[in-house]
């Protein structure tokens, strides 16, 4: 597969000039043919070997179609780690982008409403996270908790920024098990705290790494059994959290035309913590018995 550079399809054809989110052109050969399966690579401004290894690892910023085209939506990528340097998976990042200086005289001197572009991800299990599509601009990259944040950011348009090391100087983990109302472990309750999430294993332990410290909401679920939640004040560093389920509530009832009369066949639907259940009612309008898995507090 051939590669070629971004600045040199630009600069030897015809592309359409940088606007809106992405970069697009067509890769041709000397005969003036569409080139198939070119890979498209940014130029790297960082020169230190660890952002080369980072860039050849990303691989390229797109690859040109059967009629040679590409398009290179901008980008920001990077990692999130703890104060330790260990990947933090689960982090809801967004961008706020604010724009160029003059681009903020227009804004702010104009009648006409503006809403600044924003986008959404969050982090994989090596904390690796890529923002896209990107409106050029200057971006500010921030956990939607306040865990972490970076400095304001420009991007081009269709620029590929890789290498954004965001560290959480003062991350909060929590651990612990969830109990059936018996005692016994849940296996595969799903255990959160605002977006960071988990499941339990076998012997229903959980962990929740990279929460931002202070007054927190956890919640416990599988499914099955009521769920439930605490509201908790979380310190940075380890906190120890166990949650007990309980037995999942019974709903019986009658469903009623307007007139009165039995609504036979009607759908009764309960909603639960983490799934819904439906039944029909009998001829007599009664609902089957419906046991559903609301939260509840301790």
């Amino acid at each position: 597969m051939r590669s070629l550079l971004l600045a040199l399809l630009l600069a030897a054809f015809a592309a359409a000039p940088p606007a809106g989110r992405t970069v697009t052109g067509i890769a041709v050969d000397p005969q003036g043919q569409p080139v198939a399966g070119a890979e498209v690579w940014l130029p790297v401004e960082d020169s230190s070997e660890e952002a080369h290894q980072a860039y050849l690892k990303a691989g390229p910023a797109a690859v040109t179609g059967a009629d040679g085209h590409f398009a290179v939506a901008a980008s920001i990528s990077g990692q999130v780690v703890d104060a330790a340097g260990a990947p933090l998976a689960g982090i809801s990042l967004e961008t706020d982008l604010a724009g160029s200086p003059e681009e903020n005289v227009i804004l702010f001197s104009s009648p006409c409403f503006h809403q600044s572009g924003k986008t959404r991800i969050s982090t994989d299990e090596k904390g690796l996270f890529t923002l896209t599509p990107l409106e050029p601009g200057w971006h500010t990259v921030r956990a939607d908790d306040g865990l972490v944040e970076s400095a304001p950011v420009r991007v081009a348009s269709g620029q590929v920024l890789r290498g954004l090391h965001l560290i959480a100087e003062h991350s909060a983990q929590v651990a612990g098990r969830v109990t059936a109302p018996d005692g016994s472990p849940v296996l595969r309750a799903k255990v959160s705290c605002g977006s960071v999430a988990t499941e339990t294993d076998a012997a229903g332990r959980y962990r929740l790494t990279g929460v931002a410290p202070g007054s927190r909401r956890v919640s416990a679920g599988d499914g099955t059994h009521s769920g439930m939640f605490r509201d908790v004040e979380l310190a940075a560093g380890e906190n120890r959290l166990d949650l007990a389920l309980r037995e999942p509530k019974e709903i019986r009832g009658r469903v009623l035309r307007p007139d009165g009369r039995p609504a036979a066949g009607a759908t009764v639907t309960t909603f639960g913590a983490h799934k819904s259940r439906s039944s029909p009612t009998a001829p007599s309008g009664s609902a089957s018995p419906a046991r559903t898995a609301t939260a509840e507090r301790p």
